[in-house]
């Protein structure tokens, strides 16, 4: 092989190995925002959908107490 052809052969590896990594990256970056993306989505839904928080009393030996409705306060 002549030297202009070990060139042309070098040349073109060094742009199939550029080309390669640079579809692997996309592949990577492509998966970070489907991940960024799910995140995102399942924060949106925990803030907006959290479901209201469930009170009870109980006394000192366990017994749970039921709790009416909260009084509003009298002026």
């Amino acid at each position: 092989m002549s030297m202009v052809g070990q060139k042309y052969e070098i040349a073109r590896m060094r742009s199939e190995l550029h080309r390669d990594n640079y579809r692997q990256l996309l592949r990577v970056l492509i998966f970070l925002n489907a991940l960024t993306l799910a995140l995102i989505l399942s924060i949106i839904y925990v803030v907006f959908f959290h479901p209201t928080p469930t009170y009870y009393a109980t006394t000192s030996t366990g017994l749970v107490l039921p709790l009416g409705a909260p009084r509003e306060e009298q002026r």
